[in-house]
């Protein structure tokens, strides 16, 4: 096709065949209007407009749409499923013209499919009614819970739930439900049909070196702009702004996926988005980022757009999907109308895909008489080829032709799923389809794969796929066939034969590996024989069990018994018994006297024999053990003699065991051997001396007692000696232990000598004034003596001279004396020492008690007391640092001493954060050249300031004022480098992040 350079806005009637063209595209369209003064969906005979079909809508849409975040200012209209998955305000400003149904209210929000409901909140649809094609999981309400009538919401399932899509108008719920108002396959085969012709359009407009434009006046002005030379824009600089007489196409050729980071446009508005147009006719996907905004229409029928950008859109957005991620659509709706050129004739049809059987219409774009290939002469023809074939179209016109082409592809998918199958009656086999998009089997199943088991003789399976929209079938015969066998179980003897015969028709194996229909068998034990017959390449197989009968008879254990004994043999059940001894019962008792006797028995169980055997031992066990005397304390040793395990009635059970009793004992032994028995008994007798040193004793320190024990034969003390009795003079409680002899036998005793002793203590010497009553308190025992004859632990003396007191103490029967002198000072009673207590800080207003000690009266002066006050303890309060004098006076003296104490100020704000601690601030008596350190622990960085203050309150210096870190830090203070401060009492202020502190400092420049 060639292409013109110079293109006209006005409609001439030449276009007159087109705008038919377009109206026949647009029939779908076709819908009722009960309103006046509103335009119909259908565009007028006499403009081409490129985006009419899209009646209007900011955002339209063929397939399927995700709406996020943002919010669009006008109407959005959807030909397939609409996900919810944000917060999104629809039609904000507008619900468009589009009346159905003879509503009234516009449809600002349709929904051909389905509502997906992903996450968020949902859409809010400010203005119009919401139109969904396919309300498959969605709930209409028009009632709220409580049955009143209010604003319609469409929703996931209750009536709170979210997202949803919440109309902010009372719509009747039964009027939500409509599909296909709007065909979206014609209206999108129109755009696809502009979209091409304007990228044929040859471009009359360059952006120059500087990035601007300046747009040619009434006529189209087109730019023609590859993908990377659109990326490589910075900015985009309009000289003169476009308007309905002077509009502008874009060509943005970028035939993959394009990311876009919109630039910024300058020189024009808002407005002007409804003369601009953004053709981008090939790219498969669009995506918009940045912050920029785009003015103008963004026309991309057959791309896929999704707006991640928080910019704008200022114009409308037609596309193949969209998605709404961020940012706003602003409605301004393309208006020019864009004629086809004037000084040449054009066709345009497009290409098309079907499936075998159906048809489809192919629509010529263009202005002229029309001839098709297949002879026909119409705009548009309905074709239903059998295959992929090309169709081509020629319109005339003023003596020129165009001719354009469409391929009508015709898929004709297909579907193997094998030949017919033949199986075995139990057996499984898996049917598998050829690749394919869905599939749909006979039985139900929607997997490529079935796994099937039929039991009738014949089954058939079918399959239906779909591949690329297309449906292809096939099927297949299962054959089922089913040999049978028959075999019988037997049961023999051990050491018998059995015969088996396999009934069937078929080849015959059996699992011996035998090959005949009938085999004989010899087992040892109970055995399953199976047997398989082939017949038409399946097989049956049977079982049989050769019951192989093997009694078996017990008549128990050899056996061991004591001579004399009797034993009972028993025989296992059985049908007919004989024993050795000719006994014919199941059981006998016999009592042999010979050392070893046998037994046999023969049995019958089912027809079968079966014997056994028991021998039967005899014994006669025999055990002595002699009688012995032990010392109490002693031993003996005791030995079984015989044969056999042994077992002593103490529970040992080794041939000898060793024995201490305490007093004469009798010990049995028995010893066991084969079953039998012997027991003897042997006593041990016990012979014992005994002593007594009697009851412990407890004597004084210093005392002498005699021990003396009991009689015996002979004596050994722990003290070495050997006599009955001893004297023994401890210095500390001691025991002393005798052992004694009496015949063979020794005994021993301990005794313990307790040795109490008493320390008196009557205090320390004391020195009192005369007069003066003190309190004498000794300690150390249970009574006291004092030399004043009194008999209490404490005394109360008033000496007139130096006097020595004597006190004697008794405990346990022990006594011991100790003295204090009480010194009589006739010069201290006047001695005073005045204390006013420790400064305090306190806030602004706040009452402080004050407490002075030291004398028996007291007179307090400040700057804020008038006169004086004569209490030991004053209550005040001051807003400002004040220094408190106290004079301490003792009666009947005329001496006095004097003391002082700081109230300190400060401004208190109900408490800081709990960040700061003040650890110690030292010295606080410096002169001008002392270095002074402040220890401080924050819990976090914090600003601190730190300043001196006279006692009016004046600032004379702010010594620190910066951040301080985190943790412990010594903050230095070099008093030379502050102004000179006279002497006297300054107050240094720290404040930090919401707490602050006050500390006294004393000025004295004559310290050194």
């Amino acid at each position: 096709m060639s292409k013109n350079t110079t293109l006209k806005t006005n409609l001439s009637s030449a276009l007159f065949a087109t705008a038919m063209i377009i109206f026949l595209v647009n029939i779908g369209f076709a819908r009722s209007n009960d309103k006046t003064n509103i335009s119909e969906a259908n565009p007028s005979n006499t403009c081409s407009n490129p985006t009419a079909n899209a009646l209007g809508y900011n955002a339209f849409v063929r397939n399927e749409a995700h709406l996020g975040s943002g919010d669009t200012d006008g109407p959005v209209a959807i030909g397939g499923d609409l996900t919810l998955d944000g917060i999104i305000t629809v039609a904000g400003q507008t619900a468009g013209t589009n009346y159905f149904n003879g509503d009234s209210e516009a449809s600002s929000l349709v929904v051909n499919g389905k509502i997906i409901y992903d996450h968020g909140q949902g859409i809010q649809l400010n203005q119009g009614f919401a139109k969904v094609g396919d309300l498959q999981g969605s709930f209409v309400y028009d009632l709220d819970n409580n049955r009143v009538t209010t604003n319609t919401r469409v929703t996931p399932g209750t009536y709170d739930m979210i997202p949803r899509v919440q109309v902010h108008n009372k719509q009747p719920a039964n009027s939500v439900n409509h599909n296909n108002l709007i065909d979206f396959e014609a209206a999108f085969t129109g755009f696809l049909a502009r979209s091409k012709q304007f990228s044929e359009f040859d471009a009359n407009l360059e952006i120059d070196a500087h990035n601007k434009i300046r747009l040619t006046e009434n006529q189209v002005n087109v730019i023609n702009i590859t993908g990377n030379e659109l990326l490589s824009l910075p900015y985009l600089t309009f000289e003169n702004a476009p308007n309905i007489d002077t509009p502008l196409i874009i060509n943005v050729d970028v035939s993959v996926d394009f990311e876009w980071n919109i630039f910024n446009i300058a020189g024009i508005g808002d407005q002007q988005g409804r003369f601009i147009l953004w053709n981008f006719y090939n790219a498969p996907s669009i995506t918009l980022k940045g912050g920029g905004t785009l003015v103008g229409t963004l026309f991309a029928p057959q791309s896929s757009v999704t707006k991640n950008s928080s910019g704008n859109v200022n114009g409308q957005v037609i596309a193949l999907n969209y998605y709404h991620n961020g940012g706003e659509l602003h409605h301004h709706v393309f208006e020019p109308c864009i004629d086809n050129p004037t000084d040449n004739c054009s066709v345009v049809v497009n290409d098309q895909e079907i499936c075998l059987g159906d048809s489809t219409t192919l629509v010529a774009v263009g202005e002229g008489t029309v001839v098709w290939s297949t002879g026909e002469t119409t705009p548009s023809i309905t074709v239903d080829p059998t295959e992929t074939t090309t169709y081509s179209v020629t319109i005339t016109k003023d003596g020129c032709s165009a001719t354009d082409e469409a391929v009508v592809t015709v898929k004709s998918p297909e579907v193997n799923i094998g030949e017919n199958i033949i199986i075995c009656l139990g057996d499984e086999v898996t049917l598998t389809s050829t690749e394919a998009d869905t599939y749909l089997w006979s039985t139900g199943e929607t997997t490529q794969s079935i796994t099937v088991s039929p039991t009738e003789s014949i089954a058939w399976y079918k399959i239906e796929v779909t591949i690329d929209g297309c449906v292809a079938t096939d099927m297949v015969d299962v054959f089922v066939t089913s040999p049978e066998v028959t075999v019988e179980d037997q049961e023999i003897c051990l050491g018998d034969s059995a015969t088996l015969t396999a009934v069937g028709e078929g080849s015959v194996l059996w699992s011996t590996g035998e090959t005949t229909p009938s085999i004989t068998v010899s087992p040892t034990e109970t055995t399953t024989y199976s047997v398989t017959i082939t017949k038409g390449g399946c097989t049956a197989i049977d079982e049989a069990v050769v019951t192989v009968k093997s009694p078996e008879v017990s008549i128990g254990e050899n056996i061991i018994i004591c001579l004399g004994d009797e034993v009972t043999l028993t025989s296992t059940k059985a049908d007919t018994y004989l024993w050795s001894t000719g006994e014919t019962t199941q059981s006998i008792t016999v009592s042999p006297t010979e050392s070893i006797a046998w037994y046999k028995i023969e049995v019958t169980i089912d027809g079968c024999v079966a014997t056994d055997m028991v021998d039967v031992f005899v014994t006669s066990p025999e055990v002595t053990v002699e009688d012995q005397e032990v010392c109490l304390g002693g031993s003996a040793t005791l030995t079984a003699v015989g044969e056999g395990s042994v077992l002593w009635s103490t529970g040992e059970t080794t041939a000898s065991i060793t024995v201490s009793p305490i007093e004469t004992t009798t010990y049995s032994v028995t010893i066991t051997k084969g079953g039998c028995t012997a027991t003897d008994e042997a006593i041990v007798t016990v012979k014992s001396a005994t002593v007594s040193l009697g009851d412990d004793i407890s004597v004084c320190e210093g005392e002498e007692v005699v021990l003396v024990a009991t009689e015996a034969d002979e004596y050994s003390w722990s003290t070495g000696e050997t006599t009955q009795s001893i004297i023994v003079n401890p210095k500390e409680t001691s025991e002393y232990t005798v052992v004694v002899k009496q015949g063979d036998c020794e005994a021993a005793d301990t005794i313990l000598v307790n040795v109490n002793s008493v320390t008196a203590d009557a205090g320390s010497d004391i020195t009192i004034t005369k007069g003066e009553t003190t309190t004498l308190t000794a300690s150390g025992g249970d009574t006291y003596l004092w030399s004043t004859g009194e008999t209490t632990m404490s005394i109360e003396v008033t000496p007139e001279v130096t006097t020595e007191y004597a006190v004697t103490v008794q405990k346990n029967g022990c006594e011991d004396m100790d003295t204090v002198v009480v010194t009589v000072d006739v010069d201290m009673n006047c001695s005073i020492v005045a204390n006013a207590g420790d400064d305090v800080t306190v806030c602004i207003g706040e009452f402080v008690e004050l407490t002075a000690n030291g004398g028996d009266s007291y007179v307090w002066s400040a700057p804020t007391i008038d006169g004086v006050i004569r209490d030991q303890t004053i209550r005040v309060s001051t807003r400002r640092n004040v220094e408190y004098t106290v004079k301490v006076f003792k009666d009947g003296c005329d001496n006095f001493d004097t003391d002082s104490v700081m109230i300190l100020v400060e401004t208190c704000d109900g408490g800081g954060d709990g960040t700061n601690r003040i650890a110690a601030v030292y010295p606080t008596l410096v002169n001008s050249r002392t270095k002074m350190s402040l220890d401080l622990k924050l819990e976090k960085k914090q600003k601190v300031t730190i300043s001196l203050h006279d006692l009016t309150g004046g600032n004379k210096s702010t010594v620190i004022n910066r951040f301080v870190d985190q943790g412990d830090e010594t903050v230095d203070i070099n008093f030379s480098t502050l102004p000179q401060l006279s002497e006297g009492i300054y107050m240094m202020r720290i404040v930090g992040d919401g707490w602050s502190k006050v500390e006294k400092i004393v000025v004295d420049n004559k310290k050194n």
